[in-house]
């Protein structure tokens, strides 16, 4: 039989190799609320994976697009203020034309989380938790 302190040692070697996150939840909530939060969980993630999906296919459409890889190169590359704000203006024009748009993913979302029947600002959250991935990309 292992120890406790044993058991939290290995536990933690195995945290550190692993690459996903294990959530361990105690609370003093009835059994029922704790499956009720669970099964809300549940369905966050899946509204959220739905919209990451779309925001996915159109972030992916619109870089296979040879116009823009070269405006993002002309913007890197350009010292000029004047020509770098330009590029940007094109750069969101496309970006709106693509439907990669933080107005977009909101507005994208609330369908979405209708259909999961998840709340508004639950929904919400997760659209701003997805933009926020998204900006970084772009």
């Amino acid at each position: 039989m292992i120890t406790d302190k044993e058991h939290k040692r290995h536990l933690k070697q195995f945290h550190k190799l692993s690459d996903r996150h294990i959530l361990a939840v105690e609370t003093d909530m009835p059994y029922s609320d704790a499956v009720k939060v669970v099964a809300l969980s549940d369905k966050i993630r899946k509204a959220g994976n739905e919209l990451a999906g779309l925001m996915r296919k159109n972030y992916n459409q619109l870089m296979r697009t040879k116009r823009y890889r070269k405006l993002l190169f002309l913007y890197g590359n350009s010292k000029d203020k004047v020509k770098r704000k330009t590029y940007a203006e094109q750069l969101n024009e496309m970006q709106k034309a693509y439907n990669i748009t933080w107005e977009y993913c909101r507005t994208s979302m609330i369908p979405i989380g209708k259909k999961y029947g998840v709340d508004a600002v639950f929904a919400l959250t997760k659209a701003e938790d997805i933009w926020r991935g998204i900006e970084k990309c772009l």
